[in-house]
Protein backbone atom coordinates (compact mmCIF):
# COMPACT_ATOMS: atom_id res chain seq x y z
CA UNK A 1 0.00 0.00 0.00
CA UNK A 2 1.06 3.56 -0.62
CA UNK A 3 1.41 5.43 3.05
CA UNK A 4 0.91 9.08 4.11
CA UNK A 5 0.37 10.37 0.30
CA UNK A 6 -2.05 8.18 -1.41
CA UNK A 7 -2.57 10.27 -4.65
CA UNK A 8 -5.34 11.04 -6.88
CA UNK A 9 -5.56 8.97 -9.92
CA UNK A 10 -7.16 9.76 -13.00
CA UNK A 11 -7.47 7.17 -15.71
CA UNK A 12 -8.39 7.43 -19.09
CA UNK A 13 -9.63 4.14 -20.24
CA UNK A 14 -10.92 2.03 -23.40
CA UNK A 15 -13.54 4.34 -24.81
CA UNK A 16 -15.67 1.66 -26.71
CA UNK A 17 -17.76 -0.87 -24.08
CA UNK A 18 -17.09 -4.61 -24.80
CA UNK A 19 -17.18 -7.10 -22.15
CA UNK A 20 -13.43 -8.10 -22.32
CA UNK A 21 -12.33 -4.71 -21.61
CA UNK A 22 -15.15 -4.15 -19.15
CA UNK A 23 -13.83 -7.29 -17.57
CA UNK A 24 -10.15 -5.81 -17.49
CA UNK A 25 -11.23 -2.50 -16.00
CA UNK A 26 -12.79 -4.12 -12.63
CA UNK A 27 -10.12 -5.82 -11.83
CA UNK A 28 -7.94 -2.77 -12.89
CA UNK A 29 -9.79 0.06 -10.52
CA UNK A 30 -9.78 -3.09 -7.87
CA UNK A 31 -6.09 -2.50 -7.90
CA UNK A 32 -5.85 1.14 -8.26
CA UNK A 33 -8.81 1.99 -5.84
CA UNK A 34 -6.63 0.32 -3.17
CA UNK A 35 -3.23 2.51 -4.08
CA UNK A 36 -5.00 5.93 -4.14
CA UNK A 37 -7.25 8.52 -2.03
CA UNK A 38 -9.63 9.45 -5.44
CA UNK A 39 -10.08 8.02 -8.72
CA UNK A 40 -12.07 9.73 -11.48
CA UNK A 41 -11.86 7.60 -14.62
CA UNK A 42 -12.94 8.02 -18.43
CA UNK A 43 -14.40 5.18 -20.38
CA UNK A 44 -16.81 3.70 -22.15
CA UNK A 45 -17.77 0.95 -19.18
CA UNK A 46 -18.78 1.86 -16.09
CA UNK A 47 -16.88 1.24 -12.78
CA UNK A 48 -18.51 -1.18 -10.81
CA UNK A 49 -17.09 0.98 -7.67
CA UNK A 50 -19.58 3.44 -5.96
CA UNK A 51 -17.07 5.37 -5.04
CA UNK A 52 -15.22 5.92 -8.38
CA UNK A 53 -15.68 9.19 -10.49
CA UNK A 54 -16.99 8.18 -13.88
CA UNK A 55 -17.51 9.94 -17.10
CA UNK A 56 -18.61 8.00 -19.48
CA UNK A 57 -17.50 8.53 -23.33
CA UNK A 58 -20.78 9.37 -25.16
CA UNK A 59 -20.21 8.78 -28.49
CA UNK A 60 -20.24 5.69 -30.53
CA UNK A 61 -16.98 3.91 -31.98
CA UNK A 62 -17.89 2.51 -35.44
CA UNK A 63 -15.52 -0.23 -36.96
CA UNK A 64 -14.68 0.16 -40.88
CA UNK A 65 -11.60 1.26 -42.87
CA UNK A 66 -8.95 2.69 -41.37
CA UNK A 67 -9.45 5.97 -42.72
CA UNK A 68 -13.04 5.95 -41.10
CA UNK A 69 -11.19 4.37 -37.93
CA UNK A 70 -8.63 7.24 -37.70
CA UNK A 71 -11.08 9.74 -38.46
CA UNK A 72 -13.34 8.29 -35.45
CA UNK A 73 -9.56 8.44 -33.56
CA UNK A 74 -8.89 11.91 -34.19
CA UNK A 75 -12.69 13.11 -32.45
CA UNK A 76 -12.01 11.07 -30.19
CA UNK A 77 -8.85 12.47 -29.04
CA UNK A 78 -10.74 16.15 -29.37
CA UNK A 79 -13.20 15.15 -27.09
CA UNK A 80 -10.97 13.89 -24.03
CA UNK A 81 -8.91 17.52 -24.70
CA UNK A 82 -12.17 19.12 -23.93
CA UNK A 83 -13.24 16.80 -21.24
CA UNK A 84 -10.16 16.62 -19.48
CA UNK A 85 -10.08 21.04 -19.40
CA UNK A 86 -13.54 20.79 -18.13
CA UNK A 87 -12.74 18.40 -15.91
CA UNK A 88 -13.73 19.21 -12.07
CA UNK A 89 -11.50 16.40 -10.25
CA UNK A 90 -7.74 17.41 -8.59
CA UNK A 91 -5.74 14.76 -9.31
CA UNK A 92 -1.64 13.74 -9.62
CA UNK A 93 -0.93 10.73 -11.70
CA UNK A 94 -2.97 10.54 -14.44
CA UNK A 95 -3.39 6.24 -16.06
CA UNK A 96 -3.70 6.35 -20.34
CA UNK A 97 -4.71 2.64 -20.61
CA UNK A 98 -5.13 2.68 -24.70
CA UNK A 99 -1.40 3.17 -26.01
CA UNK A 100 -1.93 5.33 -28.98
CA UNK A 101 -3.57 8.61 -27.20
CA UNK A 102 -1.57 11.04 -27.96
CA UNK A 103 -2.98 14.66 -27.75
CA UNK A 104 -4.69 14.08 -24.56
CA UNK A 105 -0.80 13.24 -23.55
CA UNK A 106 0.58 16.25 -24.72
CA UNK A 107 -2.14 18.39 -22.82
CA UNK A 108 -1.70 16.29 -19.88
CA UNK A 109 2.73 17.02 -19.98
CA UNK A 110 1.51 20.89 -20.92
CA UNK A 111 -0.42 20.71 -17.87
CA UNK A 112 2.91 19.01 -15.70
CA UNK A 113 0.69 16.22 -14.75
CA UNK A 114 2.62 12.68 -14.43
CA UNK A 115 1.45 9.94 -16.96
CA UNK A 116 1.67 6.21 -16.83
CA UNK A 117 1.29 4.57 -20.68
CA UNK A 118 -0.11 1.31 -20.24
CA UNK A 119 1.34 -0.92 -23.27
CA UNK A 120 0.07 -4.02 -24.87
CA UNK A 121 -0.73 -5.80 -27.54
CA UNK A 122 0.39 -3.83 -31.43
CA UNK A 123 -2.89 -2.52 -33.76
CA UNK A 124 -2.05 -1.87 -36.99
CA UNK A 125 0.79 0.56 -38.23
CA UNK A 126 -0.84 3.70 -38.06
CA UNK A 127 -1.59 3.17 -34.36
CA UNK A 128 1.50 1.84 -33.65
CA UNK A 129 3.48 4.53 -34.94
CA UNK A 130 1.04 7.50 -32.86
CA UNK A 131 2.00 4.96 -30.14
CA UNK A 132 5.38 5.02 -30.28
CA UNK A 133 5.47 8.72 -30.53
CA UNK A 134 3.43 8.86 -27.45
CA UNK A 135 5.90 6.98 -25.54
CA UNK A 136 8.29 9.87 -26.00
CA UNK A 137 5.82 12.11 -23.96
CA UNK A 138 5.00 9.60 -21.07
CA UNK A 139 6.94 9.35 -17.84
CA UNK A 140 6.59 6.04 -17.76
CA UNK A 141 5.85 2.90 -19.28
CA UNK A 142 3.89 0.29 -18.23
CA UNK A 143 4.11 -3.40 -19.90
CA UNK A 144 2.61 -6.91 -18.81
CA UNK A 145 5.67 -8.30 -19.46
CA UNK A 146 9.26 -8.39 -20.17
CA UNK A 147 8.63 -9.40 -23.79
CA UNK A 148 5.90 -7.14 -24.46
CA UNK A 149 9.14 -3.89 -24.73
CA UNK A 150 10.65 -6.44 -27.16
CA UNK A 151 7.58 -6.89 -29.11
CA UNK A 152 7.47 -2.83 -29.69
CA UNK A 153 11.22 -2.19 -29.76
CA UNK A 154 10.71 -0.19 -26.59
CA UNK A 155 14.09 2.15 -25.96
CA UNK A 156 15.35 1.24 -22.80
CA UNK A 157 15.98 4.92 -22.35
CA UNK A 158 12.33 4.92 -21.47
CA UNK A 159 11.08 4.64 -17.54
CA UNK A 160 9.58 1.10 -18.07
CA UNK A 161 8.10 -1.16 -15.29
CA UNK A 162 5.92 -4.30 -15.05
CA UNK A 163 2.08 -4.06 -14.07
CA UNK A 164 -0.15 -6.60 -15.09
CA UNK A 165 -3.21 -7.97 -14.18
CA UNK A 166 -4.40 -11.16 -11.86
CA UNK A 167 -6.72 -13.73 -11.71
CA UNK A 168 -9.59 -13.61 -9.46
CA UNK A 169 -9.06 -17.24 -7.73
CA UNK A 170 -12.58 -17.37 -6.72
CA UNK A 171 -13.82 -17.54 -10.12
CA UNK A 172 -11.39 -19.54 -11.89
CA UNK A 173 -10.33 -22.50 -10.30
CA UNK A 174 -10.04 -25.94 -11.40
CA UNK A 175 -12.92 -28.32 -10.80
CA UNK A 176 -12.84 -31.49 -12.92
CA UNK A 177 -10.14 -33.09 -12.50
CA UNK A 178 -8.36 -33.01 -15.93
CA UNK A 179 -8.85 -37.12 -16.68
CA UNK A 180 -12.19 -36.66 -16.13
CA UNK A 181 -12.79 -34.01 -19.01
CA UNK A 182 -13.57 -34.66 -22.57
CA UNK A 183 -11.73 -34.83 -25.79
CA UNK A 184 -12.64 -31.19 -26.45
CA UNK A 185 -10.94 -28.32 -27.82
CA UNK A 186 -12.21 -24.53 -27.30
CA UNK A 187 -11.84 -20.77 -28.24
CA UNK A 188 -12.90 -18.42 -26.02
CA UNK A 189 -12.41 -15.22 -26.91
CA UNK A 190 -13.67 -11.76 -29.36
CA UNK A 191 -14.01 -13.27 -33.31
CA UNK A 192 -11.58 -10.77 -35.12
CA UNK A 193 -8.52 -11.52 -37.55
CA UNK A 194 -6.00 -10.24 -35.50
CA UNK A 195 -7.24 -13.46 -33.00
CA UNK A 196 -6.44 -16.14 -35.80
CA UNK A 197 -9.75 -18.12 -35.45
CA UNK A 198 -10.56 -18.25 -38.89
CA UNK A 199 -7.39 -20.43 -39.09
CA UNK A 200 -8.74 -22.06 -36.01
CA UNK A 201 -11.53 -23.38 -37.93
CA UNK A 202 -9.81 -24.20 -41.26
CA UNK A 203 -7.95 -26.52 -38.72
CA UNK A 204 -10.68 -28.48 -37.68
CA UNK A 205 -11.00 -30.69 -40.85
CA UNK A 206 -7.16 -31.33 -40.57
CA UNK A 207 -7.32 -32.49 -37.34
CA UNK A 208 -10.84 -34.69 -37.10
CA UNK A 209 -9.48 -36.54 -40.40
CA UNK A 210 -7.13 -38.13 -37.79
CA UNK A 211 -9.35 -38.04 -34.69
CA UNK A 212 -12.70 -37.86 -35.51
CA UNK A 213 -14.39 -38.01 -32.11
CA UNK A 214 -12.54 -34.84 -31.04
CA UNK A 215 -15.49 -32.02 -30.34
CA UNK A 216 -14.66 -28.15 -30.72
CA UNK A 217 -16.13 -25.20 -28.53
CA UNK A 218 -16.40 -21.76 -30.15
CA UNK A 219 -16.98 -19.03 -27.63
CA UNK A 220 -17.13 -15.42 -28.37
CA UNK A 221 -18.48 -12.29 -30.73
CA UNK A 222 -17.15 -10.34 -32.92
CA UNK A 223 -17.36 -9.12 -36.58
CA UNK A 224 -16.18 -12.48 -37.80
CA UNK A 225 -19.79 -14.46 -35.98
CA UNK A 226 -21.27 -14.45 -39.20
CA UNK A 227 -18.79 -15.77 -41.06
CA UNK A 228 -17.54 -18.56 -38.96
CA UNK A 229 -21.06 -19.77 -38.58
CA UNK A 230 -21.56 -19.80 -42.31
CA UNK A 231 -17.80 -21.51 -42.39
CA UNK A 232 -19.16 -24.20 -39.96
CA UNK A 233 -22.38 -25.08 -41.91
CA UNK A 234 -19.87 -25.38 -45.71
CA UNK A 235 -17.76 -27.00 -43.79
CA UNK A 236 -20.15 -29.63 -42.55
CA UNK A 237 -18.87 -29.18 -39.47
CA UNK A 238 -21.84 -28.87 -37.32
CA UNK A 239 -21.86 -32.18 -35.50
CA UNK A 240 -18.34 -31.88 -34.10
CA UNK A 241 -18.60 -28.00 -33.41
CA UNK A 242 -20.16 -25.87 -30.81
CA UNK A 243 -20.37 -22.72 -31.44
CA UNK A 244 -21.63 -19.86 -28.19
CA UNK A 245 -22.24 -16.19 -28.34
CA UNK A 246 -20.62 -14.14 -25.59
CA UNK A 247 -20.36 -15.95 -21.90
CA UNK A 248 -20.61 -13.76 -18.72
CA UNK A 249 -17.14 -13.63 -17.44
CA UNK A 250 -18.39 -15.30 -13.95
CA UNK A 251 -19.36 -18.36 -16.05
CA UNK A 252 -16.59 -18.82 -18.04
CA UNK A 253 -14.59 -21.37 -15.41
CA UNK A 254 -17.46 -23.71 -16.38
CA UNK A 255 -16.77 -23.65 -19.86
CA UNK A 256 -12.92 -23.62 -19.48
CA UNK A 257 -12.90 -26.52 -17.28
CA UNK A 258 -15.02 -28.41 -19.62
CA UNK A 259 -12.11 -28.28 -22.22
CA UNK A 260 -8.68 -30.64 -22.47
CA UNK A 261 -7.44 -27.73 -24.66
CA UNK A 262 -7.90 -24.03 -24.94
CA UNK A 263 -6.20 -22.91 -28.36
CA UNK A 264 -5.31 -18.73 -28.96
CA UNK A 265 -3.89 -18.85 -31.99
CA UNK A 266 -3.41 -14.69 -31.81
CA UNK A 267 -1.36 -12.74 -34.14
CA UNK A 268 -1.16 -9.73 -31.63
CA UNK A 269 -1.29 -10.27 -28.06
CA UNK A 270 -0.45 -8.43 -24.64
CA UNK A 271 -1.09 -10.75 -21.99
CA UNK A 272 -4.20 -12.59 -22.62
CA UNK A 273 -6.19 -12.29 -19.15
CA UNK A 274 -7.66 -15.13 -21.20
CA UNK A 275 -4.98 -18.01 -21.26
CA UNK A 276 -4.27 -16.89 -17.76
CA UNK A 277 -7.74 -17.66 -16.51
CA UNK A 278 -7.10 -20.84 -18.48
CA UNK A 279 -4.20 -22.18 -16.91
CA UNK A 280 -6.14 -20.98 -13.49
CA UNK A 281 -8.72 -23.57 -14.41
CA UNK A 282 -6.17 -26.26 -15.38
CA UNK A 283 -6.68 -26.18 -19.13
CA UNK A 284 -3.63 -26.78 -20.82
CA UNK A 285 -3.04 -23.84 -23.69
CA UNK A 286 -1.88 -23.88 -27.16
CA UNK A 287 -0.80 -20.33 -28.00
CA UNK A 288 0.96 -17.93 -30.50
CA UNK A 289 4.38 -16.96 -29.53
CA UNK A 290 3.21 -13.19 -29.25
CA UNK A 291 3.35 -10.29 -26.73
CA UNK A 292 3.56 -11.37 -23.22
CA UNK A 293 3.32 -14.83 -23.89
CA UNK A 294 6.55 -15.92 -24.38
CA UNK A 295 7.52 -14.84 -20.62
CA UNK A 296 4.45 -16.40 -19.21
CA UNK A 297 4.52 -20.37 -21.24
CA UNK A 298 7.77 -22.25 -21.47
CA UNK A 299 7.12 -24.64 -23.86
CA UNK A 300 5.89 -28.52 -22.83
CA UNK A 301 6.41 -27.44 -19.20
CA UNK A 302 3.26 -25.08 -18.26
CA UNK A 303 1.63 -24.84 -21.93
CA UNK A 304 2.55 -25.57 -25.72
CA UNK A 305 4.07 -22.40 -28.17
CA UNK A 306 2.77 -22.94 -31.71
CA UNK A 307 5.75 -22.49 -34.03
CA UNK A 308 3.55 -20.19 -36.23
CA UNK A 309 -0.58 -20.00 -36.75
CA UNK A 310 -1.19 -21.45 -40.14
CA UNK A 311 -4.21 -24.19 -40.09
CA UNK A 312 -1.97 -27.73 -40.94
CA UNK A 313 0.43 -26.03 -37.72
CA UNK A 314 -2.58 -25.66 -35.18
CA UNK A 315 -3.65 -28.97 -36.69
CA UNK A 316 -0.33 -30.89 -35.92
CA UNK A 317 0.07 -29.23 -32.87
CA UNK A 318 -3.93 -30.03 -31.29
CA UNK A 319 -3.26 -33.78 -32.33
CA UNK A 320 -0.07 -33.79 -30.96
CA UNK A 321 -0.86 -32.10 -27.60
CA UNK A 322 -4.03 -34.59 -26.73
CA UNK A 323 -1.76 -37.54 -27.57
CA UNK A 324 0.98 -36.01 -25.32
CA UNK A 325 1.24 -38.64 -21.64
CA UNK A 326 2.72 -35.47 -20.52
CA UNK A 327 -0.50 -33.03 -20.85
CA UNK A 328 -1.44 -33.76 -17.87
CA UNK A 329 1.73 -32.52 -16.18
CA UNK A 330 1.50 -29.38 -18.26
CA UNK A 331 -2.32 -28.86 -16.79
CA UNK A 332 -0.48 -28.87 -13.14
CA UNK A 333 2.10 -26.54 -14.07
CA UNK A 334 0.26 -24.15 -15.30
CA UNK A 335 -1.34 -23.82 -12.30
CA UNK A 336 1.21 -23.82 -10.32
CA UNK A 337 2.19 -20.75 -12.49
CA UNK A 338 -0.93 -18.57 -11.98
CA UNK A 339 -0.53 -19.62 -7.86
CA UNK A 340 2.98 -18.18 -7.78
CA UNK A 341 2.74 -14.75 -10.24
CA UNK A 342 -1.16 -13.89 -11.00
CA UNK A 343 -3.34 -13.65 -8.26
CA UNK A 344 -4.22 -10.33 -6.66
CA UNK A 345 -1.75 -9.67 -3.78
CA UNK A 346 1.29 -9.94 -6.67
CA UNK A 347 -0.14 -8.02 -8.81
CA UNK A 348 -0.69 -4.96 -6.05
CA UNK A 349 2.96 -5.42 -5.47
CA UNK A 350 3.87 -4.69 -8.97
CA UNK A 351 1.36 -1.53 -9.09
CA UNK A 352 2.31 -0.12 -5.74
CA UNK A 353 5.85 0.29 -7.49
CA UNK A 354 4.37 1.91 -10.50
CA UNK A 355 2.04 4.41 -8.43
CA UNK A 356 5.26 5.27 -5.64
CA UNK A 357 7.58 6.03 -8.70
CA UNK A 358 4.95 8.33 -10.23
CA UNK A 359 3.82 10.05 -7.43
CA UNK A 360 8.04 10.39 -6.41
CA UNK A 361 8.72 12.04 -9.68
Amino acid sequence: MVHNAEPNILIIGNLHSHPSSDAFLKKFLKIIGSLSNEVCIISGDKPTYDNIQWIKYEKHIHNGSLFKRAINFIKSQLWLVKTILNLNFSYDIVLILPTAFLVPNLLLKFKKKKVGLFVAQKSDKFFTLISKINFIFSDLIIVESENVIKDWNISRRNNILKGNMYVDKDLFQKVTEFDHRQNIVGYVGRLSTDKGVLNFIEAIPLILRECPEIKFLIVGEGPLYEIINKKLTEMNLRENVKMEGWIDHCNLSYILNKLKLFVLPSYTEGLPNIVLEAMASGTPVLVSSVGGIPNLIKNNKNGIILKENSPSCIAYNVINSLKNIKLNKISKNALKTIEKDYYYENSVKRWEHIIEFLNNL
